[in-house]
C-alpha cells in the first residue's frame, strides 16, 4: 500500500489546508518500506521523543499533523504520533519527580483513529494536565486540549475547527484518459461495502460516516468542558476557529497566557484544579445577584485604615459623615411610621398597621389601601339574638310566632335563659 492510498482511506479531524499538504506529500508515490523508515529513524531517535522535563513539570509536545502510529509522515513532516504521546504521558505519570504535565500543542489536527483514546487518558490522568496552545489547536488537536484540566492560549492562538473530514479523490476521468480501468466486484450481501459517492445512497453513506465520527468528537469535548453536545455544536464555531480571548469568551479555553508563565505556575502550585464547567460558569455569571451597598454603619475598620495608609501617597478622598447618614436614615424611618399610624384607616387596625410598617417596604398609600380593606379590630360583633328579637317586633302583625318561618334568621340562638325564666314563673 502506498502512503497516498493510506491517506485516502483515513477519516481526518484536521483543517482542510493541512489535509491538502498531507495528501500532496503522500502523492509522491514513495513506498513506505521498513528499511527506509528505520534508516531515517536511526538519525532522529532524539527528535522522536515528545517528552521534556523542567523541574517538577513534564512537557509533552504535540506539533504538526497527528497520526495513530509513527511513520514517514511523522518523521519527514514534523508530525506527531498518538501512540508515542500516550507512551510519554505514561512515563510522566509514573515518574515520581513529575508533579504536573504541560501539554504543549501547536497542531492543525490529524487522524481520528487514536485521538479519542489519548484524550481519555489525558482526562483521566491522576496528575494535573494543563494544555497550552501557542499557535494552532484545531480539530483533533483541540480534542486533546479539551481533555486537560485547564486550557491556556496565546492571544493569537487559533482554537476550534471541530468536525470530521472524509476525503475522496475521484481519478476515474484521469484513468480513462490513460486507458486504465478499475473493475471491482462487491458481494451481493454487502452493497454498501464500496458505495459510489455519485449515487444518492452512496453519498448519504459517506455523509453518515462523517457525521457519526463528528458526534463522537463533539460528545467528548462536551464532557471535557462540562457542556451539552448541542451547546458545543452550536457555540464552538461550527467548524470555524476562535482566536485567543474570543476562544476564552466562547468557553473553549480558560485563560490567555504565555508558555513560560503557564510553566512557572505549574512549577509553583502544588495542585491544579479542573476548571469549572462552562455551564456552571455561565450560570454563576447570569444568576449572581448584584452586590448590595453596605449599610452606613457597617463600613469596615480595615477600609478606613487602608485609606489612612494611602493618604500620604495620593490626595485624600472626600470623607463621609457616617453619623449624619445614620441619623438621616433613622429620621426617615420614624417619619414613615408616624405617617402610617396617623392614617384614619389605621384606627382600630393598629396591629396590622405595625406589621405592614415593620415587615414590608410598602408605600404609605399602599398601606392605606390595605388597611381600608381589612376589618376594624374594635367593630362590635353582631348579636344574633338581638337581631332576631328586632325582627319579631317589626313583624308582629304577621301572626303568632312573628315572622314567617321562611324569613326567620338561620343564626343559632341560646334560649336557655328564656326557658329558665318561664320555669321560674310556673313554680310561683
Amino acid at each position: 500500500m502506498t502512503a497516498f492510498d493510506g491517506a485516502l482511506g483515513t477519516p481526518w479531524a484536521i483543517r482542510p489546508d493541512a489535509l491538502e499538504q498531507i495528501l500532496a506529500i503522500a502523492a509522491r508515490e514513495h513506498e513506505v518500506t521498513p528499511g527506509a523508515l528505520e534508516a531515517y529513524r536511526a538519525e532522529s531517535v532524539a527528535r522522536a521523543d515528545t517528552l521534556e522535563q523542567r523541574g517538577s513539570v513534564a512537557i509533552l509536545t504535540a506539533t504538526g499533523p497527528l497520526f495513530r502510529r509513527a511513520n514517514l509522515f511523522t518523521e519527514f513532516s514534523g508530525a506527531t504520533s498518538y501512540d508515542i504521546l500516550r507512551r510519554d504521558l505514561q512515563v510522566a505519570l509514573d515518574n515520581r519527580d513529575v508533579r504536573s504535565i504541560l501539554l504543549n500543542i501547536d497542531s492543525p489536527g490529524g487522524a481520528v483513529n487514536g485521538c479519542g483514546e489519548l484524550a481519555k487518558a489525558i482526562y483521566a490522568a491522576e496528575k494535573p494536565v494543563v494544555a497550552y496552545v501557542g499557535g494552532t489547536g484545531a480539530s483533533a488537536a483541540y480534542w486533546l486540549a479539551s481533555a486537560a484540566r485547564q486550557v491556556v492560549v496565546d492571544d493569537s492562538a487559533e482554537l476550534g475547527s471541530i468536525g470530521v473530514l472524509l476525503g475522496i479523490t475521484d481519478t476515474r476521468e484521469q484513468d480513462r484518459a490513460r486507458g486504465v480501468r478499475d473493475i471491482e466486484f462487491v458481494s451481493s450481501q454487502s452493497p454498501m461495502k464500496n458505495p459510489d459517492p455519485d449515487l444518492p445512497e452512496g453519498a448519504a453513506s459517506y455523509q453518515k460516516r462523517a457525521d457519526d465520527l463528528a458526534a463522537v468528537f463533539i460528545a467528548a469535548v462536551a464532557k471535557h468542558r462540562g457542556m451539552m453536545p448541542a451547546e458545543v455544536a452550536a457555540e464552538f464555531g461550527q467548524g470555524g476557529v476562535f482566536v485567543g480571548a474570543d476562544a476564552v469568551a466562547a468557553g473553549m479555553a480558560d485563560s490567555v497566557g504565555t508558555f513560560e508563565d503557564t510553566l512557572a505556575r505549574l512549577s509553583r502550585e502544588q495542585d491544579i484544579p479542573r476548571a469549572p464547567a462552562v455551564k456552571n460558569r455561565r450560570r454563576a455569571t447570569h444568576d449572581e445577584p448584584a452586590a448590595e451597598p453596605a449599610a452606613p454603619h457597617s463600613r469596615s475598620k480595615e477600609k478606613l485604615m487602608a485609606d489612612e495608609q494611602q493618604a500620604g501617597e495620593q490626595p485624600a478622598a472626600p470623607t463621609v459623615d457616617v453619623d449624619a447618614e445614620r441619623k438621616a436614615a433613622v429620621a426617615a424611618d420614624r417619619k414613615r411610621r408616624s405617617e402610617i399610624m396617623a392614617l384614619d384607616e389605621a384606627q382600630g387596625r393598629e396591629a396590622l398597621a405595625e406589621h405592614l410598617y415593620g415587615s414590608t417596604d410598602m408605600s404609605v398609600e399602599a398601606i392605606r389601601a390595605t388597611l381600608a380593606a381589612a376589618p376594624r379590630a374594635d367593630a362590635p360583633e353582631p348579636d344574633p339574638a338581638a337581631d332576631y328579637d328586632a325582627q319579631r317586633t317589626a313583624t308582629a302583625g304577621a301572626g303568632l310566632g312573628g315572622a314567617p318561618k321562611a324569613e326567620r334568621p338561620k343564626a343559632k340562638i341560646d334560649r336557655s335563659e328564656i326557658y329558665a325564666a318561664r320555669r321560674a314563673g310556673t313554680q310561683e
